[in-house]
């Protein structure tokens, strides 16, 4: 059974390198030049799109420049110009029963982005040939996608010599796009709308959409900061984010969301503060993302701000964690502690206290102080029986996990509680995060040991189903070129694993915390499937893949050595590490707390990349 376990991943210009696959690979590691465009006005920029990865020829040395171009083809040019995202395995358009094979994906996320629609009922009509007035049309489409802030001008008629031949659903496209420099008359100062645009033709129009595109960015207003949530009720969701450091000429921002990767993006609202409650909250939905732009004079919209990304799991899975640490006796200490896991809509109002049980101590043997996050501690009981002492932190209402949510609904909350031991020795402890209900519920606990002695630990032994990793060192990368990292994991599955499910998890280890998440790029694996999140923690940024494999069906491979290809790209220099590790899920979609760990530490086998 396939459990999706949902995750953040979205970004609406996320750069892809999947569309780089679908250039023949002579053209695409040299200069070649086609034998047939030299006598074409389109030559340099027909050479210049395909070493871009947008054009491609019919065959390897031919490009037909005076070849009519096709609608799958020109969707195609959009989607690659664009950098639209696409799912490459997805070779059926189920909203058109003729579109089929390689074309599909480039015809679903333009479909999506609101760039093409059909010609009927179900159908695109891939093969039909495109007017000019039609291409005006898609080329403003594009522009629009890629900057909402570009609208129509429904007002304006174009001054061609041939204008009373233009459609009149035509006439506004052709006179707002040809105003934005997309598409140009003929030298006589006809149109043609009617005319078959070719191939040439197709390649010009895709430069001035490049040209268009770098003029708007020119003209950006900064993005804004610390874009972050709270006050969830199931039917509305408060956002809010700090102003960027340059405000000089920005008038607003805008909420916008999708409800997937692939979908088209919906405006929420505006506003000119820094704060935004959508009270519109569809209850049902279950997966979604969320970003802000700034808005300036000129009506331009920054690059996206930070990403919110919204999925409830079935199930509540929290889990506590403190960091060991050797008390030195009478002197108070700050143990760290994090709160993390997901939460469930049915659990999204509950709120929680957090509870420590101390054996073989007394009220004299140790002293415990408030934290901030989660106020003042709170003595609960004393047994003398067991000798087991009882605190609680929470307050009177306890505390909203919600409060703190990092990522969809996953919550990520850091805080150190301060503890003073004033008799040597070690305690058995263990803490507990309850309901605080009427009728309380255990979510989770942890026990650790707290201790003025200092401990020695034993090596870790390797369980039967830990999986070993092997990560091949590539040599010194470039700066915005994808580096292929091949990645082998091996080891033996246990046969009460084989019902469960596996999923690959990428850390990416930077001593930048300005680092930013849109610097990494890493493409989709076929066998785990698409980049669904990517997660920065303090130490890394975690990288998931939203396909649950059954680990019955990896079974063999990872027996003989499980091998597959990590394509990196970082977009900022320095020195990294990587490691990669695969999480067992069971059949519920829950992690399981014996996940295949790549050793037995936390980080696994890591590598360095040097990135120039």
């Amino acid at each position: 059974m396939g459990i999706k376990k949902v995750k953040q991943i979205f970004c609406s210009l996320l750069i892809v390198a999947s569309f780089v696959a679908t250039i023949e690979a002579s053209l695409a590691s040299s200069n070649l030049s086609f034998i047939d465009i030299d006598q074409s006005y389109a030559k340099e920029a027909i050479n210049e799109l395909v070493q871009q990865g947008i054009l491609q020829g019919v065959d390897e040395t031919s490009f037909n420049p005076k070849g009519y171009i096709t609608r799958a083809d020109f969707t195609t040019i959009l989607v690659r110009t664009l950098q639209l995202p696409i799912d490459s395995s997805n070779t059926v358009a189920t909203e058109f029963n003729d579109i089929q094979g390689s074309v599909a994906p480039y015809i679903i996320s333009a479909y999506n982005a609101g760039i093409v629609t059909g010609v009927g009922t179900e159908r695109f009509n891939p093969d039909g040939y495109l007017t000019r007035e039609q291409a005006a049309k898609l080329l403003f489409l594009a522009l629009n996608h890629f900057n909402p802030a570009i609208t129509l001008d429904e007002n304006v008629d174009p001054s061609f010599t041939d204008s009373d031949k233009i459609s009149d659903w035509a006439k506004p496209y052709v006179a707002t796009a040809t105003k934005l420099g997309l598409i140009s008359g003929k030298p006589n100062g006809s149109f043609d709308p009617k005319g078959i645009a070719k191939r040439e033709m197709a390649a010009i129009m895709a430069k001035n959409l490049l040209n268009a595109m770098n003029k708007h960015n020119a003209s950006l207003p900064a993005a804004p900061k610390n874009f972050a949530t709270s006050n969830y009720t199931g039917t509305s969701i408060t956002f809010t984010w700090d102003k960027p450091d340059n405000a000089t000429n920005i008038v607003g921002y805008d909420l916008f969301m999708s409800k997937s990767r692939y979908e088209a993006v919906t405006k929420l609202g505006s506003t000119v503060g820094t704060s935004f409650t959508y009270t519109e909250l569809d209850p049902n939905l279950s997966k979604a993302t969320f970003y802000i732009r700034s808005r300036n004079s000129q009506g331009y919209l920054s690059d996206e701000a930070g990403m919110f990304y919204f999925s409830f799991p079935a199930s509540t899975t929290l889990n506590v964690f403190p960091y060991y640490t050797t008390f030195t006796l009478n002197q108070e200490q700050l143990l760290d502690f994090s709160i993390s896991g997901e939460i469930a809509l049915k659990d999204v109002q509950k709120r929680v206290k957090l509870y420590v049980k101390i054996k073989n101590a007394t009220k004299n043997d140790i002293t415990v102080g408030s934290s901030s996050e989660l106020g003042d501690a709170e003595f609960i009981s004393e047994d003398s029986e067991t000798s087991t002492l009882v605190f609680a932190w929470g307050g009177e209402q306890g505390i909203k996990l919600t409060d703190y949510l990092k990522f969809m609904t996953s919550v990520d909350m850091s805080f150190k509680l301060p503890i003073t031991l004033h008799k040597k020795g070690i305690y058995s402890t263990e803490f507990e995060l309850q309901t605080f209900d009427s009728n309380p519920v255990t979510l989770t606990s942890e026990q650790i040991s707290l201790s003025s002695i200092p401990m020695i630990f034993e090596p870790v032994v390797k369980k039967e189903f830990d999986m070993v990793t092997s990560i091949t060192q590539p040599p010194a990368m470039q700066v915005n070129q994808p580096t292929i990292i091949p990645i082998t994991i091996q080891g033996k599955v246990r046969e009460e694993d084989l019902t469960n499910l596996a999923s690959l998890r990428i850390h990416f280890y930077r001593n930048n915390q300005n680092f930013s998440l849109n610097n990494l790029l890493i493409e989709d694996i076929d066998k785990f499937g698409h980049v669904d999140y990517k997660i920065n923690t303090k130490d890394y940024i975690s990288v998931s893949f939203d396909k649950l494999v059954q680990i019955k069906d990896l079974q063999h491979e990872l027996a003989n050595g499980l091998t597959f290809n990590l394509v990196v790209t970082v977009q900022e220099p320095g020195e990294y590490g990587l490691s990669a590790h695969l999480l067992q899920f069971g059949e519920n979609g829950q992690l399981k707390d014996n996940s295949m760990k790549s050793d037995g530490s936390d980080k696994g086998v890591v590598i360095q990349l040097v990135v120039q």
